[in-house]
C-alpha cells in the first residue's frame, strides 16, 4: 500500500496507473494506494539472475497534486532453477 500524506484537502490520493510496463514487470495501482505488480519471467535479464543477484524496478507516482515519487521494487533470485538439455552423445540406432 502506498500512503500519501498531504494537508490539501482531497489531494492525498495517488494518480492511478493500470498495466503500466516496466522494466521487469507490469505494474498498476488504485487511487487508494493500492498496487499490484506482475513479474515478467520471461524478460532474460530476470531469468539468467544468479542465486543472489538482484535488478530494481524502479516505477514513477504521482500523487493528486502532481508531486512526484517513486516505487522501488527490488527483484532476488533466491533458488536456482533447473536448467535441462539435451546432448548428443553420437549413438546410432538401427532397427530391422
Amino acid at each position: 500500500m502506498v500512503v500519501v500524506n498531504d494537508v490539501n484537502f482531497g489531494e492525498d490520493k495517488v494518480v492511478p496507473q493500470s498495466g503500466t510496463v516496466t522494466s521487469y514487470g507490469t505494474f498498476s495501482i488504485e487511487e487508494s494506494g493500492a498496487w499490484s505488480y506482475t513479474l515478467d519471467t520471461a524478460n532474460t535479464e530476470v531469468s539468467t539472475l544468479e542465486v543472489g543477484e538482484s535488478v530494481s524496478d524502479v516505477i514513477p507516482l504521482e500523487s493528486a497534486d502532481g508531486t512526484p515519487a517513486a516505487l522501488v521494487i527490488r527483484v532476488t533470485a533466491l533458488t536456482q532453477v533447473a536448467k535441462l538439455g539435451t546432448q548428443s552423445m553420437g549413438i546410432r540406432a538401427s532397427f530391422v
